[in-house]
């Protein structure tokens, strides 16, 4: 068993280095392909390069100049000529065959079948033409977001490649502002082959604002030292921009004097664009002086002191032209008695003059003044209570008949004690009041007081003898001595 195994060992063995010595000596055939890659530009006839792939049959490594190759280009196996489309960029795969039938005729070997790519690409850019190089746009025309679809109107992009084109416009164009500006359009195909083009587009508007005055003869009136805003009087309009009043400009206007000149009022549109008129201002003076009193009416004290008093101090001017403090007078009547009287104020502005009257009043602040004391009379009497009472005001000299007598709770036919009321107000409205107390008496009682005061006016009356005769006899006595004593 042992046996047969080496022996078919060995038998493999020669078998082997007979094919390897008969394969030394044999010839070897094989085709070497040459531009395998076949580069295609987009659109062009597939004819013109099917061709570029060669191949060359070697015999043992040595080239076979003579050799007469024939080619199979049709391909198979998936990868056909037919496929290849040179409208579309890619890339493509055809099986092409290499043979030899004429001298050498190798026959099938190495390298007789390749797969040949080509490469269909796109090196040329879009081609960009514009219809005009400058369009014009009336300003306003067109809403900013039909701006773009209006531009490209204006171009036409054409490429080899069908497929969709990036088409990009790059501008500031504002259609609300005049000017003249530049739009380029940038082409790309799916290749990133890039063309550029620019025009000019003209945003253009010819119309000017209108401008016109309220008053049909251009002449405005204003009094003298008012402001003046001509945006009142004057209308300012646009077509496009619409009311422009706001927009009027003008050099400043002096109201300050009686005058009479011409502004020019002009307007600009946001196109730039400008429109004036020419206004006559006839600076006059038609309103009155304002006298404006802080009262109508104030009250003083009578015995204010007039020479102090400031009569300025009540009253205030305004007008439309520099106030002329020395044009602003006073009447008046008013005197340091209690009474109603006027401060007539006067004030001239050299066109017009005013006037303006506050009453005064002069008043006292002292209530009346009375003087009573407490009355006993009889029962029955009939007497005057006024003749009792004082009443005295120093600055109402009538306060006295305003005087009332309150003695309602009086009996006068029955004796006791009572309480009555005087009352009086002056000329200034100031009111007092005073009580005062009445004693009713019998006639028994009066008599027993008669007496007793008689009685005790007589005792009096002796004791002032008795001492006065006493009084007497000494200061003779004491005469007598002092003559004694000189005589001595």
């Amino acid at each position: 068993m042992r046996t047969k195994k080496l022996l078919f060992i060995f038998l493999s063995i020669i078998f082997a280095c007979y094919i390897f010595i008969f394969n030394a000596h044999a010839e070897t055939w094989q085709f070497k392909w040459e531009n395998t890659t076949v580069k295609v530009p987009l659109g062009e006839s597939l004819y013109l390069y099917s061709s570029v792939p060669r191949a060359s049959l070697y015999r043992d490594n040595v080239l076979l100049n003579d050799a007469k190759i024939t080619y199979h280009r049709d391909g198979d196996w998936l990868y056909y000529l037919k496929d290849v489309d040179t409208s579309k960029i890619g890339t493509y795969k055809v099986w092409y065959k290499a043979g030899e039938y004429d001298k050498y005729k190798p026959g099938t070997c190495n390298g007789y079948k390749a797969l040949i790519t080509f490469e269909v690409y796109d090196h040329t850019p879009p081609t960009i033409k514009v219809a005009k190089n400058v369009i014009d746009i009336e300003r306003g025309s067109m809403k900013s977001s039909a701006l773009n679809d209006y531009l490209l109107s204006n171009v036409m992009v054409s490429d080899n490649d069908k497929t969709n084109l990036d088409i990009r416009l790059n501008h500031s164009i504002n259609v609300e502002k005049v000017g003249l500006y530049k739009c380029t359009v940038n082409a790309i195909d799916n290749s990133g082959n890039i063309s550029a083009k620019s025009f000019s587009v003209n945003v253009f508007y010819n119309d000017l604002p209108s401008i016109s005055c309220i008053n049909t003869d251009n002449v405005i009136y204003v009094n003298i030292g008012e402001s003046i805003d001509l945006k009142n009087y004057i209308n300012a309009y646009d077509r496009y921009d619409g009311d422009l009043t706001d927009k009027i400009e003008y050099d400043s206007i002096d109201t300050s004097f009686i005058n009479k000149y011409k502004v020019d009022v002009s307007v600009t549109n946001s196109a730039g664009l400008s429109n004036q008129i020419t206004i006559t201002i006839n600076v006059i003076d038609e309103v009155e002086p304002e006298l404006t009193l802080k009262y109508d009416s104030i009250n003083l004290d009578y015995k204010t002191d007039l020479s102090l008093f400031d009569y300025f101090f009540y009253v205030d001017v305004k007008d439309n032209t520099d106030i002329v403090w020395e044009n602003l007078t006073y009447e008046t009547n008013l005197c340091n008695n209690v009474g109603v009287y006027d401060i007539k104020y006067n004030y001239s502005d050299g066109f017009f003059s005013v006037s303006k009257t506050m009453n005064v009043r002069m008043l006292s602040y002292e209530v009346p003044k009375i003087i009573i004391d407490d009355i006993t009379i009889k029962k029955n009497s009939n007497i005057d209570l006024a003749s009792f009472i004082t009443v005295y005001d120093e600055s109402d000299p009538y306060v006295l008949k305003t005087l009332k007598i309150d003695d309602s709770n009086v009996i006068y036919e029955q004796a006791g004690t009572y309480y009555a009321k005087v009352s009086c107000n002056n000329s200034s409205g100031l009111f007092n009041e005073r009580k005062f107390l009445i004693v009713i008496e019998d006639d028994a009682k009066n008599n027993t007081s008669t007496i007793v005061i008689v009685i005790l006016s007589i005792v009096i009356g002796l004791i002032l003898l008795v001492f006065g005769i006493i009084s007497l006899i000494f200061l003779i006595k004491r005469k007598k001595q002092t003559n004694t004593k000189e005589y001595l």
